[in-house]
């Protein structure tokens, strides 16, 4: 049974180390999944892991105020 169904989460830094491992748990327990990360490249590669619609990619540098 999953545990997140019809839920979306946002999980930052999603296109390496913790925060790819973070949206991998995550995705496995159902929810829609928006990654976001600075660098577009290794954003898109992180979410072709998943090949599914349940996951969208937003570009963006979470610190930087005018991003």
């Amino acid at each position: 049974m999953k545990r997140f169904p019809n839920q979306t989460v946002i999980i930052t830094g999603a296109s390496e180390g913790v925060g790819l491992a973070c949206a991998e748990e995550f995705y496995a327990e159902g929810p829609n999944a928006v990654l976001v990360a600075r660098r577009t490249a290794s954003l898109l590669e992180a979410a072709a892991r998943f090949q599914d619609d349940r996951v969208g990619v937003h570009q963006d540098d979470v610190p930087d105020e005018e991003s």
